[in-house]
């Protein structure tokens, strides 16, 4: 009996078979590496900042949001400047060991200044 996946395919049968072989390479380890930043930062992290802190590139993030959503990582109710200085969701993993309301949490300086609109100064 086949038993179901925990985390949705990450690629349709259709798919040319170079996403085949990247979706077995690699998705388990970003997820593991996106997850050990989460654990890593439990005041949270954006996904910007997640990127980064990953050492990846720039258009690497829409893959890192995929992993922290998959992971179930919860919007923290604050919000932190991207590079172009708009605000961000800070996620994080909850750790609440039985009994407990909340751990305490550290919070993550931005990893980037607000940078200012064009045309101003």
């Amino acid at each position: 009996m086949d038993q179901p996946s925990l985390f949705p395919p990450a690629v349709r049968p259709g798919d040319p078979g170079t996403s085949h072989r990247a979706a077995g390479h690699n998705r388990v380890t970003l997820r593991q590496r996106v997850e050990d930043v989460l654990r890593l930062h439990p005041g949270g992290v954006t996904d910007w900042e997640a990127t980064q802190l990953l050492g990846l590139a720039e258009r690497r993030k829409p893959s890192v949001a995929k992993r922290r959503q998959e992971l179930g990582a919860v919007d923290t109710g604050r919000r932190r400047p991207s590079p172009d200085g708009l605000m961000c969701v800070v996620w994080a993993i909850e750790n609440r060991p039985a009994g407990t309301e909340r751990n305490e949490v550290r919070v993550l300086e931005p990893c980037h200044p607000p940078v200012a609109p064009a045309g101003h100064t």
